[in-house]
């Protein structure tokens, strides 16, 4: 490869060339969504977790 050829040395970012921007920005999207459910999923799972572990009368 020489240099100054391909979209980075054109100074064009790869993700908007292989996906285009609106793409990129789904993606962004999507996996910041999950990364809420994830985190959501786990204050339920330790907020359960602590709630059995408690002893009943």
């Amino acid at each position: 490869m020489t240099v100054g050829t391909g979209p980075v040395a054109a100074g064009i970012d790869p993700l908007a060339v292989a996906a285009g921007p609106v793409s990129a920005w789904s993606v962004a999207a999507v996996v910041g969504w999950l990364v809420v459910v994830v985190l959501v999923w786990l204050l339920f799972f330790a907020y359960g977790r602590g709630k059995r572990q408690t002893p009943r009368p």
